[in-house]
């Protein structure tokens, strides 16, 4: 039953079946003599174990366990012995001559031997590749806080692939490709793989949004006295704000924890420039101006007067800037007669103060004075004089009149109604009669005399002057 028997060798023939099975072998001898001696022999051929190595195929990730499980073909689990051996690697844990871990990081084809001995000392042997793949090891990001958007960056890191990509969730959870521009914040996720092996890094972006001047109130025209608004920029985001302004050209700043902002309320042209709040800066535009303008200076008022009560009075004039002039009767300013550059004074015998202010732009000036004195005056008509050329009485002398009437006229006239003499008009002081008639002298007698005062009231006197020696 076996054609194994390598006869070349009569004395030690070899034997060699790879058929177990029990194998009768007969064995003859033949001396001299002829004669012949036999001896039978049964040979018995064991089968070898099959080794069986699992998994198969061999695929792990770089640095990544990978436990080998070997198992007789038979699966009855009798052996005497196992071992492994490798190639290109010593990481091989043979600890556990059964299930031993493998375990590399450099990724490459290794091939691994797997022999088990029976209890018949027979051996079975397996081979097998085991292939490491290499796991891609991404870069660390973040967290990141930007404002308004953020421009993903490309992922970096060891062994990256081209197919690298951020992700809205995890791959577990389903997540799907973000690229470009990021607007909302979150959690992203950096994940790249391939041939099973993979990375997955989470990312914190944070997206502030800009900050924001929504307003700028306050502007206003004032006089010095008054108080101006404040400048107010109003803003959105997050406190506290600094707020960037020029102030007729001057860069100036102001901050606060809450919205409005105050920039004062100083004169000038307020332009916002820019606004910053706790996370981001931004442009802003909004321009403002306060405007405080001069007091005018105190009028001229004109000349302090008197007068008496029978006279017409002249205007007084303030004069001054491009304004308006008020006319007061208090020193306070509370009680206003008249506005106009010209006022009449009142009739009212004593002395009365007027006070005169000039408003320019709405912003009421110091005031002047003009004092007006008002007296009671009357005149007395002589009714009789002496032109004898002693010094004494030698004209007609009217007193006061031109102050009391200045627009007097007075007239003399003869007993036959002839007129014998006519004043300067509100000049007769200067211009009395004197007794005389085209240079004569009149004689002792009496004369007939109207006195017309020219006033509002159109009054006048008339009577008897006579001539004394």
């Amino acid at each position: 039953g076996s054609t194994s028997l390598d006869v070349t060798n009569t004395v030690n023939p070899t034997f060699n079946n790879a058929t177990p099975g029990p194998y009768t072998l007969t064995y003859t001898v033949t001396d001299d003599n002829g004669c012949i001696g036999t001896d039978d022999i049964t040979v018995t051929v064991n089968g070898n174990p099959t080794a069986v190595i699992a998994p198969d195929p061999a695929e792990v990730c770089a640095g990544v366990d990978l436990v080998m499980n070997g198992t007789p073909a038979d699966g009855s689990g009798v052996y005497t012995t196992h071992a492994w051996t490798n190639t290109g690697s010593t990481s091989l844990d043979v600890t556990n001559t059964v299930n031993p871990t493998f375990n590399n990081a450099t990724p490459g084809p290794y091939t691994l031997t797997y022999t088990v001995t029976d209890d018949n000392g027979c051996i079975g042997t397996d081979d097998i590749t085991v292939t490491v793949f290499v796991t891609p090891v991404i870069d660390a990001l973040g967290p990141i806080v930007e404002c308004e958007s953020y421009v993903l960056p490309a992922i970096t890191g060891a062994d990256v692939t081209i197919n690298a990509a951020y992700y809205d969730d995890t791959q577990l959870n389903g997540g799907q490709v973000v690229s470009g521009t990021i607007t909302q914040s979150g959690t992203y996720y950096m994940y790249d793989g391939a041939n099973g092996c993979s990375d997955e890094q989470p990312v914190l972006i944070t997206i502030n949004p800009l900050p924001t001047v929504t307003n700028v109130t306050g502007e206003g025209t004032y006089c010095p006295s008054e108080i101006a608004a404040d400048i107010l920029v109003d803003v959105t985001g997050s406190a506290d704000w600094s707020v960037d302004y020029t102030l007729d050209g001057t860069v100036q700043n102001a901050t606060g924890s809450s919205s409005p902002i105050n920039l004062g309320n100083a004169a000038g042209v307020y332009v916002v420039t820019n606004v910053t709040d706790l996370n981001c800066p931004n442009t802003a535009t909004g321009t403002q101006t306060i405007t405080i303008n001069p007091l005018p200076s105190a009028p001229t008022a004109g000349t302090d007067s008197e007068y008496c009560n029978t006279v017409p009075f002249a205007d007084m004039t303030a004069s001054g800037g491009a304004g308006t002039m008020t006319w007061y009767s208090d020193a306070a300013l509370t009680s206003v007669i008249s506005t106009g550059p010209t006022l009449a004074p009142n009739n009212t015998e004593g002395t009365t103060i007027y006070y005169v202010t000039e408003t320019l732009n709405g912003c009421e000036g110091p005031e002047s004075q003009v004092t007006i004195t008002v007296n009671f005056c009357t005149i007395t008509v002589p009714t009789a004089f002496t032109p004898d050329g002693d010094g004494v009485n030698d004209d007609w002398e009217i007193l006061e009149i031109d102050q009391a009437y200045p627009d007097n006229m007075v007239y003399v006239y003869n007993r036959w109604g002839n007129l014998l003499f006519t004043s300067v008009q509100g000049d007769y002081d200067n211009n009395r009669w004197d007794g005389t008639y085209n240079g004569d002298d009149l004689p002792v007698g009496s004369y007939y005399f109207i006195i017309e005062y020219n006033n509002d009231e159109n009054e006048k006197v008339n009577g008897i002057v006579s001539i004394l020696k």
